[in-house]
């Protein structure tokens, strides 16, 4: 059986421009099992849309969080995950298409417990 990994997105103020390019980053991954936890810690309305409907994908998981911030979002995402592998994500963060696959291949190889990797930024006046 092939791993599966949980990638967690706590949002907040998400904004939909980059929200959309996060979940969309996670939902066209080489390696196809993944499951994309979304903690709700009170989005707004310009994101509630996008969370509905991405809440009919069965990849996709749309919980509400009654805490706030992200520490809190992140531990009920890691309640919440069936995974093997965890990975954490903001709402603005994405990832290259391979990256889970490229992850996964070092954990499964170093039998490691937990893999890290570079990241580099994106700076735009796109606000």
């Amino acid at each position: 059986m092939k791993n599966l990994i949980s990638i967690i997105i706590p949002v907040y103020r998400g904004n939909p421009v980059y929200f959309n390019k996060t979940i969309e980053s996670c939902l066209s991954q080489t390696y196809k099992n993944v499951e994309v936890i979304i903690i709700d810690n009170g989005c707004n309305d310009a994101l509630q849309d996008t969370l509905s409907e991405l809440n009919t994908n069965e990849n996709v998981t749309v919980v509400k969080n009654s805490k706030s911030g992200v520490c809190s979002g992140r531990n009920l995402g890691v309640k919440t995950a069936k995974g093997d592998y965890i990975m954490f994500l903001d709402a603005d963060d994405w990832i290259e298409s391979n990256a889970c696959e490229i992850l996964l291949n070092h954990a499964v190889e170093a039998e490691a417990d937990c893999v890290i990797c570079n990241r580099s930024e994106e700076h735009t006046s796109e606000l």
